[in-house]
Parts: structure tokens; sequence; C-alpha cells
């Protein structure tokens, strides 16, 4: 079994306060009488998607920049790091000077491998390491390749014209840290809940329901009728 799926179902069940339980399923009786709420998410399972959040955040943020650092040059009377100057907000930001070619093969090669790395990622962490610990493997990469990135666009290292090394590094590790990370946390996350199927809870009030995991609260939020 996968270390990573840390939370077992007992724990998971001692965990709501509010409510015991004998998991038994509904017969079909109960179903008719008695009253749905919603499954309970555990707090790991935000915390994972604070952490997707932040992923996406961050490797979208890098993308959308990529091509104009790659392609233009510096512009005059910029801040030194690639922006344009205060007076000119209409011009291309730029670093590198690579040209068009260069920056749209980059940033196609940067989709292809946001794609392909994956494969990867999903196997290293079934065959090799569990969820959990490829998870933090793609954290640390990521991270690495933003400390790479930020360093290799400082304005001192762009004047030398030293930053595509240090730009090419980071990119790769940005790929790989992505690829590691996206194929296993989805999975991670689904893993959280361990009820697969409807079953009766009776609640400290003594009101007897049905615990469906499929169902939400917005699912039974009265909408005003629009004629």
């Amino acid at each position: 079994m996968d270390k990573s799926l840390a939370l077992d179902p007992e724990a998971n069940a001692a965990s709501l306060s509010d409510i015991t339980s004998d998991r038994l399923p509904p017969t079909a009786e109960e179903k008719q009488k008695l009253r749905e709420i919603a499954g309970h998410i555990t707090w790991v399972s935000y915390l994972l998607c604070i952490v997707e959040l932040a992923e996406r955040a961050s490797f979208y943020g890098c993308k959308t920049v990529l091509n104009n650092f790659l392609q233009f040059s510096l512009p005059n009377g910029g801040n030194g790091a690639g922006a344009v100057a205060k007076d000119n907000p209409n011009g291309h930001a730029g670093a590198l000077n690579r040209g068009l070619r260069f920056a749209s093969a980059m940033v196609l090669l940067f989709n292809f491998l946001a794609y392909v790395i994956p494969i990867f990622g999903a196997w290293l962490s079934d065959t090799k390491t569990g969820r959990s610990r490829a998870i933090m493997y793609g954290v640390i990469i990521g991270g690495v390749a933003h400390v790479i990135m930020v360093g290799g666009a400082a304005p001192a290292v762009l004047k030398a014209g030293n930053g595509l090394a240090p730009f090419m590094i980071s990119f790769f590790l940005l790929a790989i840290g992505a690829g590691i990370f996206k194929p296993n946390l989805v999975p991670l996350l689904i893993g959280q809940y361990t009820d697969q199927g409807e079953f009766v809870k009776t609640l400290k009030s003594g009101e007897r329901v049905i615990v469906d995991p499929d169902d939400y609260p917005e699912d039974h939020v009265d909408l005003p009728h629009v004629p």
C-alpha cells in the first residue's frame, strides 16, 4: 500500500466530532425516510488544494513571461531585469534577445515537457517513492528552479550577457519539478476521502442521516427562479 495515504479510515472517522457512526449502507426504506448530508472533507484535503494552487500559480506565472523574456532585448530605461521603462508602458519587456524562433521553440518545448514528464512522475511515485515523497521532490525541484531563474534575471547577470545558462537550467528544472508534482497531488487528494459509498450515521442529537460522498452543500441551495 502507498505509504503516502497516511490518513486511515478510523482516524478520519474519529475526526468527525459531532457525529457517531455505525457506517452501515442505507436500506431502501432508509433512503426514502432519512435526510442526506454531505460527506466530510478533511483539513488535509484543503491544505493539498492550497499547495496545488501555489504550484499552478508559479508554473503559469513563469510560462506567461517566457516568450518576451527570451525574444526581446533589455528595454531602454527599464529596471535592468527585463521590465519596460515607466515612461513607455507599451514597450516590449525582454532580456535575452534570442529572437522569435528561439522563443517560440522554447515555449513549445516547455508545453511538451509539461505533458510528457508527468508520465515519469506517475511511474516514479507508483514504483519507487510513493505519492507524498514524489510531491515533496517536485516542490523542492520547482523551488530550486525559481531561485535559479530569479538569480539569472538579476540586472548584473543580464547586463554581462550571462543570463541564458541559468535560464536554461531553471527552465528544465521547473518542467521536471512540475512533471513530478502534478500527476501525484490529485490522486493523493482523492485518497484522503476513504468513504466511497453512502452510509448511515447517527448524529449526537439522535437523528439518523445518510452521508453521501457525492453530496455537497451547494446541491441544496435554492436558486431564484428566472422566468
